[in-house]
């Protein structure tokens, strides 16, 4: 008796801790904030767990241009939301279960110029996670960061604050 009580209890907890590592990381919201470089673009987005989004575009040149043509695109900077599919929110819960797991490497310590500096910080019910980085590894870019600035260069997003460019 004690034995299959045993049996019951163990298989239950193996069960379980096989649901808990195989789990889609949930979360409140995200907030990711990439400043490209010396000619890269500034993204500063806003992910909520119902799929909708905030998004602030700056510093977006126009196809064609350099940073010394001082050609900015207006279309495209300034103050959009949006809502990102269904996908792509699967997308994103996959790639935070990737991210949040112990001993994750996102920071290459290589010493590098030029580069995207960015802090992603993943709100959940019990904690909060910060990845801040100036040189991203590029199991990190692959992972996650790829798809987030896939959002924030999407065009299906409604401008909900106008942009003057002097």
């Amino acid at each position: 008796m004690k034995n299959n009580r045993f049996k019951i209890l163990s298989t239950i907890l193996i069960l379980c801790i096989f649901y808990s590592c195989n789990k889609e990381k949930e979360f409140t919201k995200i907030i990711y904030n990439y400043y490209g470089g010396f000619d890269g673009p500034v993204y500063h987005l806003l992910i909520n767990n119902n799929k909708n989004f905030t998004l602030n575009r700056e510093l977006i040149y126009k196809d064609g241009t350099t940073i010394f043509d001082f050609d900015y695109d207006s279309t495209k900077i300034g103050y959009f939301k949006g809502k990102i599919s269904e996908e792509q929110m699967l997308e994103v819960k996959y790639a935070l279960s990737k991210i949040s797991k112990k001993d994750y490497q996102y920071n290459n310590t290589e010493s590098v110029t030029d580069i995207p500096h960015l802090d992603l910080t993943i709100f959940t019910e019990n904690d909060t996670i910060i990845f801040e980085t100036l040189n991203a590894t590029e199991h990190f870019e692959n992972d996650i960061l790829k798809g987030l600035n896939k959002i924030c260069e999407t065009n299906k997003v409604v401008r909900i604050k106008p942009v003057i460019i002097k």
